[in-house]
């Protein structure tokens, strides 16, 4: 009879559970200092590329294409519908300078692999991208289990909708948080960081036997940005399809605006192609 008694108040008096509620955008901007500058050997390791987001700000890609940033790699989107909001102007802008795009997904294991999915169609869209980045640095309180379900679930996703996928992690983060497997390096490049270090003492997520991409440290107040950006490169016999580089579109007669806009008030989106 008791029993029946709690169940009648629960079913019409239903109990209370506090709300669980898990921040997004929870990355913050790269702060610069000399101890996460890039080594001297980063700069003659491979291609050029710088990681964005919101942080940055509007870039002026052409500076940064004539500064030898030749790839770039924006945050889209994260975990449970946040879409950061200078995504579409990095796409465009860095489409219209002539470099290869690709975007990435800050990985939140605290929400399912379905809210993920469609976060991440809804963020791309049909932009003509490179590839996808899946960043996993976090577990928000998730054990390795579920943080391995997530990110191999999403690499499997990404794969063959994308040709040239990537995982970002470090060695430190990855290697107690991700279970082993060696199909790890057959889904996705690796995209290590590893701030300040000289190139051969680079550590690796310990399921690829090297990095493809190496995010080598902050720089200040260079390649169109002002403010701090994150440095990369990537292994030039690695570069996606080692294909020749984009040509540079043709020079705008007064300026190039960071709306994506010339003076005319022509979109530079009819110019881009795929790469």
């Amino acid at each position: 009879m008791s029993a029946l008694v709690d169940f009648l108040k629960n079913l019409f008096n239903p109990p209370i559970f506090p709300k669980i509620t898990v921040p997004l955008d929870l990355e913050g901007p790269p702060v610069f200092a000399a101890s996460v500058a890039p080594h001297e050997s980063a700069y003659s390791a491979g291609v050029w590329g710088i990681d964005v987001s919101k942080w940055q700000g509007l870039i002026d890609y052409r500076a940064a294409w004539n500064e030898g940033i030749r790839f770039v790699i924006a945050k889209g989107c994260e975990g449970n519908r946040y879409y950061d909001p200078l995504f579409q102007a990095n796409y465009e802008n860095a489409l219209a300078a002539g470099m290869y795009f690709f975007a990435y997904m800050f990985l939140r294991p605290a929400y399912k692999i379905e809210d993920h999915k469609f976060t991440l169609t809804k963020a791309i869209g049909d932009k003509k991208i490179s590839g996808v980045m899946l960043d996993c640095e976090v577990t928000d309180g998730m054990n390795p289990q579920i943080c391995t379900d997530l990110i191999w679930g999403m690499a499997k996703f990404i794969q063959p909708a994308w040709e040239h996928n990537i995982i970002y992690s470090r060695a430190s983060w990855w290697n107690p948080n991700v279970k082993r497997s060696s199909n790890w390096a057959k889904l996705c490049a690796v995209d290590t960081a590893h701030w300040g270090v000289p190139v051969e003492k680079v550590s690796t997520p310990v399921d690829w036997k090297t990095w493809d991409i190496w995010q080598a440290g902050i720089v200040n107040n260079r390649f169109g940005v002002k403010g701090d950006v994150d440095f990369c490169v990537w292994r030039e016999d690695r570069f996606p399809g080692n294909n020749p580089l984009p040509p540079p579109p043709p020079p705008v007669k007064d300026f190039f605006d960071l709306t994506g806009k010339t003076n005319a008030g022509e979109s530079f989106a009819g110019r881009i192609t795929k790469v």
